[in-house]
């Protein structure tokens, strides 16, 4: 026991004087830009919310830009713009429902800072025919078995 007292406090004091300071002074500061985050779900309204990137250095707090305009785009023609945000700070097309197999576009303009522009294709929806699925039954007196359950256009069919 007497051996391993040393080793222990020579560890320790290895690994207790390692400390490296970094300066910060010549870090690059760059300048804020947009951030746009933006919701598009199916049978529903289109929301999105901007905030100005901040600087590592910058320890303000990240605020919602309130006074962009949005522009929406379906498919290359102008659907509809918004000026200036909502009462919870976002963005909202309530009577805009995505559809699938378009594209929309979202172009954020803010003064002071840089035009942003935002993407977005809903994929269309999933055609399954044939969906193989695990499944446990629980038959009356025996123990669990394995089986596959085929979808198929609304029947469920047990293999």
């Amino acid at each position: 026991m007497k051996a391993i007292t040393p080793i222990i406090i020579i560890f320790f004091l290895l690994f207790i004087g390692c400390e490296k300071t970094e300066k910060i002074e010549n870090f690059p500061k760059t300048a804020s830009r947009i951030a746009l985050d933006c919701i598009m779900i199916p049978d529903s309204g289109i929301s999105a919310i901007l905030y100005k990137s901040l600087s590592i250095l910058d320890n303000a707090p990240n605020k919602a830009l309130t006074q962009a305009t949005l522009e929406l785009y379906k498919d290359g023609s102008l659907l509809a713009t918004q000026v200036g945000a909502n009462q919870s700070n976002s963005y909202y097309f309530p009577d805009i429902k995505p559809e699938a197999g378009h594209q929309y576009k979202l172009i954020a303009i803010h003064n002071g800072y840089e035009t942003v522009t935002a993407v977005s294709d809903i994929p269309l929806a999933a055609d399954i025919k044939n969906y193989p699925q695990p499944c446990m039954i629980l038959p009356v007196g025996n123990g669990p078995m394995e089986s596959d359950i085929f979808f198929q256009r609304g029947s469920c069919y047990l293999i």
